[in-house]
């Protein structure tokens, strides 16, 4: 599953979020869907720091042309 897109990853989600909120859910049903959401949040928390991390080193890149286009 480490190969989740962003977008597959929350509609996952949000379908295991779907499946919690049944009144008829069993607790091990519960507590196994309840784990299988946060591995995914984790993986969803890991690919924005991904996009945070690139997202840095290019505004950076782009601070870095504009200065040198300044001078």
């Amino acid at each position: 599953m480490s190969d989740l897109s962003f977008e597959k990853g929350t509609e996952k989600l949000q379908n295991l979020i779907t499946s919690l909120e049944q009144p008829d859910i069993k607790l091990e049903d519960m507590l196994t869907t309840y784990e299988e959401g946060m591995r995914i949040i984790k993986q969803l928390q890991d690919k924005l720091g991904e996009a945070e991390t690139k997202l840095k080193l290019l505004n950076r890149d782009l601070e870095i042309n504009i200065s040198d286009a300044v001078e």
